[in-house]
């Protein structure tokens, strides 16, 4: 992407490119390694009740705010062109 600029100007500005991409992606995308139970099913341990209610508030925070954004993102728009005003 920045092959076009010197490699000592491009290699920081790629490497700066990459941290500022990768913190977006942080900040939209779940945390899935909280939620990785693979571990305690395949020891035959049990899952404790507080990581299944936990689990279920971080899943309907998270669906619940895309749901807001894309209601406040579609809230002025016709969906359909025979919209019952």
């Amino acid at each position: 992407m920045f092959s076009w600029l010197p490699l000592e100007i491009a290699e920081p500005i790629a490497n700066a490119f990459k941290s500022i991409c990768g913190a977006v992606a942080r900040l939209f995308l779940p945390d899935w390694q909280y939620f990785w139970m693979a571990d305690a099913l395949a020891s035959h341990t049990q899952v404790p009740a507080s990581y299944v209610i936990y689990a279920f508030i971080y899943c309907t925070l998270y669906a619940g705010a895309w749901s807001a954004l894309a209601i406040a993102l579609f809230h002025d728009r016709e969906v359909a062109k025979d919209a019952i005003n």
